[in-house]
């Protein structure tokens, strides 16, 4: 009989120890968890397991404290989380840590990169045909503006962006067709690039598609 009891003892005591799934802190793990969709691909592996550490620390002493987000923005991904506990703020600034040097697409090493528009973590691969269709975008936007103003577009060949050098110079300076006489790397001008037009369209296109097609691997 005292054994009984001493059971059914132990198991109360348990049962209060036990609290409800619904508390704040577990409630807002969760929360971030039905969020995951929202954040890049290749961040998904880093973030799910800053909410694994999450969970794996609740406890009573914890369940009053709030997190939120997640938010991810020129290249950052972070957690706000509305508390002073040190276990949990080391979670949370592990988090961003790791995502500032994960690839957001493939989740390899990688490191910040600007885009033209936005700041994004890249690792090479997914940098490159990215930076190309930038540089790309930009030269088509220069050459469009000038015939719709009438005016002549030349560039300095130290003002092509590096990554569209190799993507020109066979097309518009073959060596075979050069005259000793031309620099090595002439400028490229207004007629230049109007040649070159049609190409650097196909070729964008093709990176788009590279690119949506490195999106849903």
């Amino acid at each position: 009989m005292n054994r009984r009891r001493g059971a059914a003892a132990t198991q109360k005591r348990r049962a209060q120890m036990t609290y409800p799934a619904d508390l704040p802190f577990e409630g807002d793990v969760r929360m971030l968890a039905e969020r995951a969709g929202s954040i890049p691909m290749g961040w998904r592996a880093v973030y799910y397991g800053c909410l694994s550490k999450l969970m794996s620390v609740s406890c009573p002493a914890r369940h009053g404290y709030r997190l939120a987000g997640p938010f991810d923005a020129e290249g950052t991904l972070h957690i706000v989380y509305a508390g002073d506990d040190k276990v949990v703020c080391g979670i949370v600034d592990r988090l961003e840590r790791t995502a500032a040097c994960t690839c957001e697409v493939c989740g390899r090493s990688a490191k910040r990169r600007t885009m033209i528009n936005t700041t994004m973590v890249l690792c090479g691969r997914c940098a490159a045909p990215r930076l190309l269709r930038d540089a790309i975008g930009v030269v088509l936007n220069q050459l469009a503006l000038a015939e719709s103003t009438g005016t002549s577009l030349t560039i300095p060949f130290d003002d092509v962006p590096f990554q569209l050098r190799m993507v020109l110079q066979p097309t518009l300076w073959p060596p075979a067709t050069r005259p000793e006489s031309d620099p090595a790397h002439p400028d490229v001008t207004h007629k230049d690039l109007h040649r070159a037009r049609p190409m650097l369209i196909k070729i964008s296109s093709a990176l788009e598609r590279a690119i949506d097609a490195q999106i849903t691997e």
